[in-house]
This record gives structure tokens, sequence and C-alpha cells, in this order.
């Protein structure tokens, strides 16, 4: 027997905005996120924000977790997705959003392989609610998790991690198109876009990290990738998913797959305009940071603390990570 369970939760990252254009504080501000989720693992002392439930207040606590050393829990971000909004969003000189969409793909593909940009959001026939907008997100990832989970399909190499490919799904609506549909089609064929194809990338690539075609125990046993309870890859089977040990190679945990999750990236600014009357409803505001999560990169002159400490929504949940952006 494993004397050691290593429970992964996949992390996809969104950010919503105007996106006019995109600029590279944007794509920093998702690698801050993802550095800041990353490295909170609840098996180790970890100094962060959180927010106590005692008069509102936000307080800096440190965890020392002893009592959690055989349940470590640790967050991997798999994928970044740009959001950008619609043309009906009420903004001075705000460009088209076919242009918005291709600056942000271009942006993406010279950054990394994990960031894409989804024109679900902007192709809708009317402005959404950043709330509307997370939950599509996450329904879809779900959905495309779920059905990884549930297939035969063995060959990770068939869904590259990187790859100009076209695979129309539900985060592109037929009905519902920015331009013509030949248009459509060829943005869909492009590299960094959401699309389904790019979800299950992000996936198997979560699963080559965790690798285990070959699995050693801490009783020394080692099972090999065609035995009946560990199966090289997490995909092939629906047994393969939350009841089933995986163990890195030469280590000692049992790894299991959590479903995969959203956090909303976003700015100070944006926890400030949960003050603005009749801006945001109370809840939206409580779903995002309840069922969610906000990873919040602020700027020195901003202090977030301040606005959480006055909202008595946000002083409820203890799911707001801060990190610092610095100007370049």
């Amino acid at each position: 027997m494993c004397n050691k369970q290593l429970r992964i939760e996949p992390v996809f990252l969104l950010s919503c905005g105007s996106f006019n254009p995109i600029t590279i504080m944007h794509m920093r501000m998702m690698e801050l996120a993802r550095d800041k989720i990353e490295n909170l693992h609840l098996s180790t002392k970890e100094s962060h924000h959180v927010l106590s439930g005692e008069n509102n207040q936000c307080t800096q606590k440190e965890y020392n977790d002893d009592h959690l050393v055989n349940h470590d829990h640790r967050r991997v971000v798999v994928g970044g997705i740009f959001s950008p909004v619609s043309n009906l969003y009420e903004k001075k000189g705000l460009l088209p959003a076919s242009i918005r969409v291709e600056l942000t793909r271009l942006a993406c593909i010279s950054a990394s392989d994990w960031l894409a940009v989804s024109n679900w959001e902007c192709s809708q026939s009317s402005w959404l609610r950043t709330r509307v907008v997370l939950d599509h997100i996450y329904s879809t990832l779900n959905n495309t998790y779920s059905n990884l989970s549930n297939s035969d399909e063995t060959d990770i190499d068939s869904v590259p991690r990187k790859k100009t490919c076209f695979a129309p799904g539900s985060f592109y609506p037929t009905d519902r198109l920015i331009n013509e549909d030949h248009e459509q089609t060829k943005l869909l064929s492009l590299e960094g876009m959401a699309t389904d194809l790019w979800l299950k990338s992000c996936f198997h690539h979560l699963d080559s990290l965790i690798n285990v075609n070959n699995i050693k125990c801490s009783d020394d046993q080692v099972h090999n990738a065609n035995d009946d309870h560990f199966n090289s890859n997490l995909f092939t089977s629906s047994s393969s998913v939350d009841r089933s040990c995986y163990c890195r190679k030469n280590n000692t945990a049992n790894v299991l797959l959590s479903k995969p999750c959203v956090k909303l990236v976003c700015g100070a600014d944006l926890l400030e305009s949960f003050k603005t009357p009749n801006l945001w409803s109370a809840e939206d505001i409580e779903t995002i940071v309840r069922d969610y999560g906000i990873v919040c990169i602020s700027r020195p002159s901003y202090d977030p603390l301040k606005i959480i400490n006055e909202s008595n929504i946000l002083g409820k949940y203890k799911v707001i990570y801060f990190a610092l952006l610095y100007r370049i």
C-alpha cells in the first residue's frame, strides 16, 4: 500500500476583459496567477492572505498543516483562457471583436501553449455578465473532462499540446458567429483558439506530467502500465478517474485527480468595482467568490485588503489570493 496521497486539482484560469488590445501586462498577470496557485501546497508551510470570518477582517496567516502530511493537495494550472467582451460592451474606442480576438490569439501563441482565447463571449448577441462566462467555461471544460474520462482514447500524441487544428464545439455556437461561416471556420482552425481539442490537449498534458507508465508503491511492488488497477493514461476508462491509485514514478505518493476548477484572474480595480452601485449583483459576486475563487493581481497603488474588509460578501470566503504586479 502507498503511504501518502497526492490529490491534484487541475485549474483553468479565466481572464475577462475588453483586451483593447491585449498587452504584455495581461499576459504577465496570467503567469503570476499561475505561479501563485501552484505555489499553494496544503501540506507545507505557506504564508498567504486569507479571509477571516470574524468581523470580516482580512489577515495574513501562516498554515502549518502537519496533520495533512499524508494528504497532500496540489493545484496544477493546465490552461489559461482570455475571454474578450462583446462589441455591445459600452466602451469608447472599442475595437471590433474579430480584431481583439485575433490580436489575443497571436499573443497567446507567441507566449506559451497553455494560453488560448475563447470567442464565445464576444460572439453572443448581447453583453454577458462575468458569472455567466464563468459558468459556461466551467460547464464546457467539465464536459470535456467527463468525455475523456469515459472514452477509450489512449494515444496522447493524437491530441498534441500545440497544433493548428479545427475542433468546433460548445465553445463556439454555430448560430451566433462574429463573421460569416467560412470566416469562423478559418478562425477556429488557427492555433491559439480555445477549442475542444485544445482543452483535451490541456488534460492530456496533465496526464503526461503525472507520468504513471511505471508505478512504484511504498511496498516496492511495481505495477506495469497494463495492470488492471494501474493504467498509464488517466483518461482511458471511467475506472481510472477518482477510483484508482496513481503513483509517481519512483515515488510513494498515490495521485488522485480531482475535477477541474476555474478561477477568475483580475486586477484590484475589478474588486473595487464590486462596490459600484448597480454594477454587480450581490448574487453574482457571492457565486464568483464562493464557487470559483479569485486570483487578484494588485498594483502597489491599490489596497485590495481594504476593499475586501469593507465588503460583507468578500469577507465571508477564503478564496481570494494575491500577487503583486510591478511595472515592467
